[in-house]
């Protein structure tokens, strides 16, 4: 079966072995009783999809996905400006879904909003364009093992972050996360 139709706020995060993870995103318009909560697992080896448990918060753009080696869990931000934002940890050995304490300075994700693993008990998240009037390039992290959000510099981008926004942690240069 296809998987259905992927709208704003699809994320994808590779587990480093035989797994990618999908969020599938919603539409602004996509209200309470339309909502979406779709989430699959992609297997590399035989090109299958497979349907999980459904997310913990409706999804939306503000959606950002990411794979921790730390712990071999996925971690997420759902949802956007029209549908609130929740943050969530998946087990993928139970499918089964935790939900976390969202960063306490931040009200809401929206487009451009991202999350990264660096190798360690740390994800680094972008909060994303929560506000199209005004540039906004909000940084933080998130510590694994204590469930603490830090606020970090901001970015600095006078323009802000943007719809499509995103990051990216490379072991080889581990001491820097690159920004677009």
């Amino acid at each position: 079966d296809p998987i259905p139709r992927l709208k704003s706020g699809t994320a994808l995060a590779w587990d480093g072995g035989h797994y990618m993870y999908t969020l599938l995103g919603a539409a602004y318009e996509d209200k309470s009783t339309t909502a979406r909560y779709y989430f699959y697992r992609y297997d590399v080896s035989t090109s299958l999809w497979t349907q999980l448990a459904n997310t913990t918060h409706a999804q939306g753009a503000g959606n950002a996905i990411a794979w921790s080696g730390y712990d071999d869990m996925v971690y997420v931000l759902l949802g956007s400006i029209e549908h609130g934002t929740g943050f969530a940890r998946y087990n993928p050995s139970s499918n089964t879904w935790e939900t976390l304490d969202f960063n306490p300075s931040w009200t809401v994700t929206d487009d451009g909003a991202f999350l990264v693993w660096t190798g360690g008990e740390y994800l680094y998240a972008l909060r994303g364009e929560w506000d199209e009037t005004v540039p906004h390039n909000d940084f933080a992290r998130y510590h694994i093992t204590t469930g603490t959000w830090e606020n970090m510099n901001p970015i600095p981008e006078s323009g802000g972050v943007g719809d499509g926004a995103s990051l990216l942690w490379a072991s080889e240069y581990s001491d820097y996360i690159f920004a677009l």
